[in-house]
């Protein structure tokens, strides 16, 4: 099964989106911050990591992406923020962007475009 780690300070929203990929055939692990985050990666494996870009201390996602730079992890990180996703997407190593909903079954379509661009859903 495929399994995608969730990296959010609001886990409610996170568990929701997670329960969403669940009805799709996926697996997910929710972090509630970038060390978390790292923890998980260090720990389990995983197909993809979705992550929102200001989740954690005043840096951000930041520590959680510059780990995975470093470990040449090649999985896809989809960056889901309210904020503009041209800059985010040219200022972090993340392979795409999607507008953050205000509720996650809104954010979901929007999701789903790069998990079946990198064969994660059907």
């Amino acid at each position: 099964m495929v399994r995608i780690l969730i990296v959010d300070d609001n886990i409610d929203y996170a568990r929701k989106t997670g329960e969403l990929l669940k009805k799709k055939g996926l697996d997910f692990v929710v972090a509630s911050n970038p060390v978390e985050g790292i923890d998980q990666l260090q720990t389990g494996s995983f197909e993809a990591v979705i992550t929102d870009k200001n989740v954690g201390s005043h840096r951000g996602v930041m520590p959680l992406l510059e780990f995975m730079e470093r470990q040449r992890e090649a999985i896809p990180v989809i960056l889901y923020s309210w904020e503009d996703g041209a800059q985010a997407i040219q200022e972090l190593y993340c392979w795409d962007f999607v507008e953050k909903e205000l509720t996650p079954e809104a954010t979901l379509p929007a999701l789903e475009v790069p998990l079946k661009k990198y064969h994660l859903v059907a």
